[in-house]
């Protein structure tokens, strides 16, 4: 969005910033934003009537601050290989297949803008083990992202219940939980009139998430679950409440071919994201995958299966910013799984 042409010549004159290359790259980040404008275009007729020039530019920078800091709402997202990680969205698939196993999951927004607030990346890590004699399982969920200046760290812990039905049909209801962390951190970022110091201390809080699942003879899978269930906040962060569906469901074609369609979708007051996936496996060694959906363009990615028991696969996805058509970048997405039996 570009600065509207009554605001610009403010904007040109003040120098609201340092000198600092990166105070000057947040700066041209952030009044491209359509919430900062909008916040800082309702100040402008208070703060241009300051008489005092050292309060304008006092006053812009505090508008500044304070319009980055409303920026931060915590998203869910949409990964790629969700039936590789599927407990992430939904503690009801934790150990769902009868398995111990480990899951990692990475991935980094490439894009040209040499912005702070564009850099972006994440890491999934699940831990998980079946306990067939009390019908359950017990996973580990961990958590980082770093976006711009801020980070977000949670630990938390999975449970499942099964429910066997008959032979074929399974259901379970799953519940997680656990400590979640925020800060934002603007050290080396100068503002007028704001101490070099400054700067938001990292708090914690507690997340909660529940879950139920399905499935029909181990082709046929299906979730719904709530997220962040009871919506904490913590420091400048809200954490939404989140609604999942998913699912997916196998199917042979030949001897050695293997297709999976598979979906996932998010939702809530706010987004609306719809992932639609066809894998397909190949002699049980390797898979190749395309996805497209809502907010995402598309995208492709293959894997390989190593001694029946380690999955690696890459994907990389054609990204695009939420609820708008404009091409966001590359999400690099690297996936590993590990089954110990």
């Amino acid at each position: 969005m570009g600065i509207p042409e009554k605001v610009y010549p403010f904007f040109k004159l003040a120098p609201c910033l340092s000198k600092s290359s990166k105070a000057k790259t947040l700066y041209n980040g952030l009044i491209r934003q359509q919430l900062i404008m909008k916040f800082v275009f309702l100040c402008l007729k208070a703060i241009l009537h300051q008489e005092n020039n050292m309060l304008k530019f006092f006053s812009l920078s505090i508008a500044l601050l304070v319009s980055s800091m409303f920026t931060f709402s915590q998203q869910i997202s949409s990964f790629g290989n969700v039936d590789v990680i599927d407990s992430y969205y939904n503690p009801a698939f934790t150990a769902f297949e009868n398995e111990v196993r480990a899951a990692a999951l990475h991935r980094h927004l490439q894009t040209n803008s040499q912005n702070l607030l564009d850099e972006w990346r994440e890491f999934i890590f699940l831990a998980e083990m079946d306990i067939q004699k009390w019908n359950s399982g017990i996973g580990l969920k961990l958590y980082q992202e770093h976006w711009g200046l801020s980070h977000t760290r949670s630990v938390e812990l999975n449970y499942r219940y099964q429910l066997n039905m008959n032979e074929n049909t399974r259901f379970s209801l799953g519940l997680g939980g656990g400590y979640k962390d925020f800060d934002f951190n603007v050290s080396g970022v100068v503002f007028p009139g704001i101490p070099e110091d400054f700067n938001i201390e990292r708090e914690a809080g507690v997340n909660l998430n529940a879950g139920i699942g399905f499935s029909w003879k181990e082709n046929l899978y299906l979730g719904a679950s709530i997220m962040q269930l009871n919506e904490p906040r913590i420091s400048l962060m809200e954490y939404n409440r989140h609604y999942a569906l998913h699912g997916h469901y196998l199917f042979s074609i030949s001897e050695k071919t293997q297709l999976q369609p598979q979906f996932l979708w998010l939702f809530n007051n706010d987004i609306n994201m719809l992932r639609v996936n066809l894998k397909t496996y190949h002699n049980n060694r390797f898979w190749w995958m395309i996805s497209s959906g809502l907010n995402i363009q598309f995208m492709g990615a293959i894997g390989v299966r190593l001694w029946e028991k380690l999955d690696l696969g890459y994907g990389i996805d054609l990204f695009r910013k939420q609820n708008t058509k404009v091409f966001g970048g590359y999400l690099h997405e690297v996936v590993l799984s590990y089954r110990l039996w």
